[in-house]
């Protein structure tokens, strides 16, 4: 009786940290889904500013359905490329790793400066449309677009390039402790 009895208390199994590749699948699929919604919206929105003769309307419609487009390219292109190199090489995955992680990392400082542009198209629709056929409501139009496509890939570049920092590398010592 004079043992003191000492109970360990079980631990909640840790959720498996993504890898990478992982991640870029994510990410890839996320920005599919994007481009598809941006297309379809800004159809929408495009066929319905243009019918009720509201410029701005059609504009930010046009904007959604051009980055839409982009976006839908970039992923398909990216789910190919991924889809080709399923195994890669002892050691590649590290450096894979790093490259995506610069990459989006670096997508989010061009995202902030879409964000920038966008704003200033607002700010100084009036100037930019002073003199040509462009209107200050398509500039309007235009920039509030490019806010919104700016803001959601600074989003989500700067989250995924932020997941990858800390995803474990396949084939790195360690790498199986880490994914249990």
């Amino acid at each position: 009786m004079g043992a003191e009895e000492t109970t360990e208390q079980p631990t909640a199994p840790r959720a498996p940290r993504a890898t990478a590749a992982e991640i870029e699948a994510e990410h890839l699929r996320t920005l599919l889904w994007w481009a598809l919604g941006s297309t379809a919206a800004g159809t929408l929105l495009w066929w319905s500013g243009s019918r009720a003769h509201r410029s701005g309307l059609a504009a930010f419609g046009r904007q959604n359905i051009m980055w839409g487009a982009v976006d839908g390219a970039i992923a398909g292109v990216g789910m190919l490329r991924q889809r080709r190199s399923r195994d890669p090489a002892p050691g590649t995955d590290a450096e894979r790793a790093r490259t995506l992680r610069r990459v989006l990392l670096g997508n989010a400082v061009l995202d902030v400066g879409y964000v920038a542009v966008g704003t200033a198209l607002i700010a100084f629709r009036h100037r930019v449309a002073r003199g040509t056929r462009y209107t200050a409501p398509q500039a309007a139009g235009d920039g509030a677009a490019i806010i919104l496509q700016g803001g959601f890939l600074l989003v989500l570049d700067a989250v995924n390039g932020t997941r990858i920092g800390a995803a474990p590398v396949v084939g790195a010592p360690g790498a199986a402790a880490q994914k249990m």
